[in-house]
């Protein structure tokens, strides 16, 4: 571990008992840790400006990359693609390049995210982009049939200010074989954006609606019945809309902000709830506007606060 300017061409290249690189640095060159079999994770801070063409190429054991980008230099417009670490000359060349092994990735600070990025990274199981980033391509996880857990800063539309265009919009595609799907920055929410995605079981959303004022139902956001969801984390907005979970039959668990004001009609009528786990206090909890018939169906339940806990049932 440690903090150094520069680390160069092939310098740590073949070190065949490294197993965990975690270091700042601000230019890696290529084939900077190439061939390390026994490498297993690794973590690069982000005062990284330059990175050289594949400084992990050929480590065939690694499981785990944290790193704050995917291109070759900041300020330069080549494309960000996962495979360019291993050696790969553009995203077509992933499944070639990109090591079976790898099975969790986190880029935290890339403002784009290119067309194809992990395309046919087909063995990874987990990806986080961080919310640096304002711009998803297209097909980006094409290919990536292992993908179980994806966290975002935005799915649907992405709107972000700019002092010269005013507000652009992004799109970006789930893929279907996810488990968990997470959220992390507002953004505005289109109907069926989860279109397909039938075997998410845990969700986080920025609120419940399309925007913070623009509550729906969660349906809203499928084209079909999703029995198999069982957790849900919402982290902002102010109400709950009727019918927001309703017959989701699977669902037990609902976390809530302390900026809730009104839960609907029907909320969580015909659910499975067991638990709320709820950002404020009791007081709280108590003092929000809660729809005759917020709860139909649901004859066991315990709310969990801040200061204490309310149980129905």
């Amino acid at each position: 571990e440690g903090s150094i300017n520069r680390v160069g061409e092939y310098a740590f290249g073949y070190c065949e008992s490294l197993m965990k690189i975690d270091i700042s640095v601000k230019e890696l060159e290529t084939g900077a840790f190439c061939g390390c079999a026994s490498l297993k994770s690794v973590y690069i801070g982000p005062e990284l400006a330059y990175m050289g063409l594949g400084i992990l190429q050929g480590c065939d054991s690694l499981s785990e990359v944290v790193i704050p980008r995917m291109d070759r230099s900041i300020g330069l417009t080549a494309p960000s693609y996962f495979g360019y670490l291993f050696g790969a000359e553009d995203s077509t060349q992933n499944p070639q390049y990109v090591p079976e092994s790898v099975e969790s990735v986190t880029v935290y600070a890339q403002v784009v995210i290119s067309d194809r990025a992990f395309e046919n990274c087909g063995y990874i199981k987990s990806i986080v982009i961080g919310n640096d980033c304002n711009k998803i391509g297209i097909n980006v996880f094409k290919g990536c049939d292992s993908l179980e857990s994806l966290s975002v800063p935005f799915v649907g539309e992405r709107r972000v200010e700019s002092s010269s265009y005013g507000l652009e919009y992004f799109f970006s595609v789930v893929p279907q074989t996810l488990r968990a799907v997470k959220i992390t920055g507002e953004c505005f929410l289109v109907s069926d954006v989860f279109e397909g995605c039938d075997g998410i079981e845990e969700l986080t959303l920025p609120y419940a609606g399309s925007a913070p004022d623009m509550p729906k139902p969660l349906r809203y956001f499928y084209d079909s019945e999703t029995p198999v969801l069982r957790t849900v984390t919402i982290l902002g907005g102010r109400e709950i809309a009727d019918g927001c979970f309703e017959g989701f039959y699977m669902l037990e668990s609902v976390t809530l902000p302390e900026s809730i004001e009104r839960i609907g009609i029907n909320a969580f009528a015909g659910s499975g709830l067991k638990i709320i786990h709820f950002g404020g206090t009791v007081a709280q909890w108590n003092a929000i506007e809660k729809a005759p018939g917020f709860d139909n169906g649901c004859t066991s339940y315990t709310v969990y606060c801040a200061n204490g806990k309310v149980h129905k049932g």
